[in-house]
C-alpha cells in the first residue's frame, strides 16, 4: 500500500486523509506533510516554539500517534484579542502500511519542523501460493 498524493480540492483532502490514514482527536491539530519515497515515508508536523521533550511520538502495533500534551503555562500565559493557531495540544493518528519497518522508526524536531522517518522493508514478504495435496 502506497500513500497517496493529493491533486484535489483541500477542502475534501482532510476528510479523505482522515478516513485513509487516520483521524484527529483535537481539532487544532498543526499543518503536516506526508512524503513517499522508495526508502520511506516522511510525515513532517510544522510546530515551531517548542521543545523536542514537548512531544510523543508512539507506535502500537500499525498505528502511529503524534501528540503534544497541554501544559497549563501556556494557557495563563497570554491574553489574546484574536487567536488563529494554538498548538498547546494536538493528538494525530496514522495508520502505518504493511511496507514500514515498524522496529527503524525515528523522530527528529529540528527549527520548528518535527519529521517522522518510517523507513520502508527492503523487499515486502508477499505470502507465496502453496500447492496443498489433497489426501
Amino acid at each position: 500500500m502506497n500513500m497517496i498524493t493529493h491533486n484535489t480540492k483541500p477542502v475534501f483532502f482532510e476528510d479523505f486523509i482522515n478516513n485513509f490514514f487516520g483521524s484527529n482527536i483535537y481539532n487544532d491539530i498543526p499543518p503536516y506533510n506526508i512524503i513517499d519515497t522508495d526508502k520511506e515515508f516522511l510525515i513532517e508536523f510544522s510546530v515551531p516554539g517548542f521543545n523536542k521533550k514537548d512531544f510523543s511520538v508512539e507506535v502500537e502495533e500499525n498505528n502511529l500517534k503524534v501528540s503534544k500534551l497541554s501544559s497549563e503555562k501556556n494557557k495563563l500565559e497570554n491574553n489574546f484579542f484574536k487567536r488563529q493557531f494554538n498548538y498547546s495540544q494536538f493528538e494525530k493518528n496514522f495508520r502505518i502500511p504493511e511496507e514500514v519497518n515498524i522496529g527503524k522508526i525515528y523522530s527528529i524536531y529540528d527549527n520548528g519542523i518535527l519529521k517522522i522517518f518510517l523507513p520502508k522493508v527492503k523487499e515486502l514478504k508477499q505470502n507465496k501460493i502453496k500447492s496443498i495435496q489433497v489426501k
